[in-house]
């Protein structure tokens, strides 16, 4: 399993770097391309959304996953922060999805929530900026979503 968590004017660059090293290996994807402009804007490529993008650039046999984006890496990088949020999964192979949920059902107080296919992403990756900005506008750190 790959996660793939660069910018994403560098997704090209690090996918033509490892290609030679893919297989049959899950990639997760928390790419969201955004720019700031005085706040976050989703900028999502000609393809609809990087997950789609990023499929178009993977050798056959490796499965792409869209995971992650609306957790804050803050949150996750400390391991006794409460999460207590989802994990929007979106793909294209039932058993990458799964691996992934049992990933994300490993990470006390996450839940996973299967959102779709893999175009689907381009609504996952859009909540990115949007939570962001609620953020900074309303004076709160790493917000997510927590379906109820």
């Amino acid at each position: 399993m790959i996660v793939l968590s660069v910018p994403y004017e560098h997704v090209s660059s690090t996918i033509e770097t490892i290609k030679p090293y893919l297989r049959d290996q899950i990639i997760i994807s928390i790419v969201v391309p955004m720019k700031k402009d005085g706040h976050f804007l989703y900028t999502p490529p000609d393809s609809g959304c990087a997950a789609m993008e990023i499929q178009g650039l993977l050798p056959e046999g490796v499965k792409l996953v869209s995971a992650f984006h609306n957790v804050s890496a803050k949150k996750l990088a400390d391991i006794n922060k409460k999460l207590d949020m989802d994990v929007f999964i979106c793909g294209d192979h039932d058993a990458a999805n799964n691996v992934v949920s049992a990933l994300v059902k490993d990470i006390p107080d996450l839940n996973p929530m299967i959102a779709g296919p893999l175009e689907v992403s381009c609504m996952v990756e859009s909540f990115t900026p949007l939570l962001v900005n609620m953020a900074i506008f309303n004076k709160k750190k790493h917000l997510g979503i927590k379906c109820v």
